[in-house]
Order: structure tokens, then C-alpha cells, then sequence
């Protein structure tokens, strides 16, 4: 979250840009695809890589 404010009562989030819409996120799929959770574990790993190299 890049801000964080209320204006006349109602609260507002800023975010970072995102290269996609409110739509795409309202009718992805629940959950993610086989192929989805092996790209975020290949940047865990690649996280954790690096960590160790501390």
C-alpha cells in the first residue's frame, strides 16, 4: 500500500500500479492453476536462495 487516507468519511487505499483490471481479478478462478503456484514457488525458492546467501 503506497497511501492511506479519509476523505468527507469515506476511506481510501493508494496502491502500487497493476497491469490488470478490477475484472480480471473479480472472475479469476478461486484458485490458482497448477502452473500459477509453480511460478510463486520459484520465487520463494529464488528468495530463499538468495536469503542463504547472506
Amino acid at each position: 500500500m503506497v497511501k492511506c487516507f479519509n476523505f468527507e468519511g469515506s476511506h481510501y487505499a493508494v496502491f502500487q500500479h497493476l497491469p490488470l483490471t478490477l475484472n480480471n481479478i473479480v472472475y479469476s478462478p478461486p484458485y490458482p492453476t497448477e502452473l500459477e503456484l509453480a511460478a510463486a514457488l520459484a520465487q520463494i525458492v529464488k528468495g530463499l536462495k538468495y536469503l542463504a546467501s547472506c
